[in-house]
C-alpha cells in the first residue's frame, strides 16, 4: 500500500560519503541509509549533470471535453535534481475544480486562458508492518512503514511556462542554435579564416574551447551537489519538470458544460534523445544555422518570384540571371531591380523574355556578399533550397534555379 499523504525525505543525499564497514560493527538506521543513499545519490548526480532534466518517454497531454479533465499519459522523465519521474498510468486533473481555485486570475467563464502542466518528484512511505519496538506512551501507532515509494506529483499552473535555460549556451550559439554570443562569433570567424583543408580541425578546436567555457560556468544550485533547486512545498514549479503548455483553454457553460484547448505546446518541454540516435544524427555533419531557404519559383509578367522560408534583408539582395541559346550559350539577362515582399524575393527583369526561354537564376549564399536574414543583428546566410544539406551561419549555400519562361505557380 502506498500512502501519498505520508511524505518522506529520501535517505542520505551525499554521493561522496558511504559506509566503511568492519567486522563486529553494529549497524543502525543511519548506517543503512548511508549504504542505500550513496548509490541513490550517485545515480542522481549522474542523471542531473550528464543528462539533465528531460522527458524520456510519454507524458502526453490532452483535454477531455465532456469530463473537463486535463489528462496526463503515462511517462518517464527526470528532473534537475536527477530524480526519475515515473507515472505508471494516465492521471487526470479536474479542470473545473482547478478553475474555481484560480478564477480570480483567469477572467470570466468562457474566456480562453493559458496554463501549463509540471511533474515533480515525491517520495512516499509505503507497506506498513508491525513495529518491532513498543510505541511511546500515549501513541496509538503500532505499525511502521517499511518501504519508500518514488511517485510523481502533477500540477496545473496558470500561464505559459518558459523553456528551461539552455545548457552550454556558447556551444549552442556556435552551432547556430542560439542567439548571438561574442565568444561563439569569435570562434566562428577563426574557423572561417582557416584554410579549407584545415577547417575541420579548427572546427573541433572551437567546439572544445566553447564546451570548456560553458562547463566552467556550470555550478550547483545553492550549497548542494545538483544543478537544480530543491523543491519548495509551497511553490510547485520549483524542482519540477515542465510537460507542456495548454494554450487557449476554455470552459463553456453549455448544457452539458464542456472544455476545450486551442493548442498543446510541447516545445517548452526538454526531451531526452538516446545516445544511439544522437550518434546517427551526428553523422549528418554540421548543424544547420537556420538560414533562409528557397521553397519555390514562379514568374508573373517580367518579374521572377522566389519564395523563401524566412525574411531576408533587402539591402543584401543580389542575383544573376542568364538565358540559354544553343547557338550562343549562356547570356546575361538585364535586371531592373531586386526586392523582398514576404514571402518572395522579387527579380524584376528589364524586358520580358520570349516564351520558352530557358533561364538560370543564381542567388548567392556564399562568397563575400551573400543574401542573408537578420537574427538579432547577426547575418545568417542563404542556406540553399528546402530539404538541402545543412548550411552554416556565415558560409551558406548558393541557390541555382533553372526554369523555362514563363513558369506558373
Amino acid at each position: 500500500m502506498i500512502t501519498p499523504d505520508v511524505s518522506a525525505p529520501i535517505p542520505a543525499t551525499d554521493p561522496f560519503t558511504t559506509l566503511a564497514p568492519h567486522f563486529g560493527m553494529l549497524l543502525g538506521v543511519s548506517d543503512l541509509e548511508a549504504v542505500v543513499g550513496h548509490a541513490w545519490a550517485k545515480s542522481r548526480l549522474h542523471n542531473s549533470w550528464q543528462h539533465g532534466e528531460s522527458v524520456i518517454w510519454g507524458f502526453a497531454l490532452s483535454v477531455d471535453p465532456p469530463t473537463r479533465e486535463v489528462r496526463v499519459g503515462a511517462g518517464l522523465g527526470q528532473d534537475s535534481l536527477g530524480h526519475e519521474l515515473s507515472l505508471p498510468a494516465t492521471y487526470c486533473l479536474d479542470l473545473a475544480a482547478w478553475w474555481e481555485q484560480h478564477k480570480a486570475d483567469l477572467g470570466p467563464p468562457g474566456q480562453p486562458f493559458d496554463a501549463h502542466v509540471v511533474a515533480r518528484f515525491r517520495a512516499c512511505l509505503a507497506r506498513p508492518v508491525p513495529a518491532v519496538v513498543s510505541p511511546c506512551e500515549g501513541a496509538d501507532a503500532e505499525t511502521a512503514y517499511s518501504r519508500l515509494a518514488e511517485t510523481v506529483e502533477l500540477f496545473l499552473l496558470p500561464g505559459k511556462a518558459d523553456r528551461p535555460a539552455d545548457r552550454y549556451p556558447r556551444l549552442r550559439a556556435f552551432l547556430g542554435l542560439g542567439g548571438a554570443d561574442p565568444d561563439s562569433d569569435a570562434q566562428r570567424q577563426r574557423v572561417a579564416a582557416t584554410e579549407p583543408g584545415e577547417r575541420t580541425t579548427a572546427w573541433l578546436a572551437a567546439v572544445r574551447r566553447l564546451a570548456a567555457a560553458d562547463g566552467i560556468d556550470r555550478k550547483p544550485a545553492g550549497a548542494g551537489h545538483f544543478p537544480g533547486p530543491e523543491p519548495d512545498p509551497d511553490k510547485p514549479a520549483t524542482g519540477a519538470l515542465v510537460l507542456g503548455n495548454l494554450i487557449g483553454l476554455t470552459l463553456t457553460q453549455t448544457d452539458p458544460p464542456q472544455a476545450s484547448v486551442a493548442e498543446i505546446d510541447y516545445s517548452v518541454r526538454p526531451s531526452h534523445v538516446d545516445t544511439v540516435t544522437l550518434l546517427e544524427l551526428a553523422a549528418r555533419g554540421e548543424a544547420d544555422a537556420g538560414g533562409p531557404r528557397v521553397k519555390s519559383v514562379r514568374t508573373a509578367g517580367k518579374v521572377i518570384h522566389v519564395e523563401v522560408t524566412r525574411a531576408v534583408v533587402p539591402t543584401t539582395l543580389s542575383a544573376s540571371v542568364q538565358s540559354y541559346d544553343p547557338a550562343t550559350g549562356w547570356r546575361p539577362v538585364a535586371v531592373t531591380g531586386l526586392g523582398y515582399t514576404a514571402p518572395d524575393i522579387t527579380i524584376d527583369l528589364t524586358t520580358r523574355p520570349a516564351n520558352n526561354t530557358r533561364l538560370r537564376i543564381v542567388l548567392p549564399g556564399t562568397g563575400p556578399a551573400p543574401v542573408v536574414a537578420d537574427e538579432a543583428g547577426v547575418p545568417v546566410a542563404l542556406a540553399g533550397v528546402v530539404g538541402g544539406p545543412p548550411a552554416g551561419r556565415d558560409e551558406g549555400r548558393d541557390v541555382v534555379l533553372s526554369l523555362v519562361f514563363p513558369k506558373e505557380a
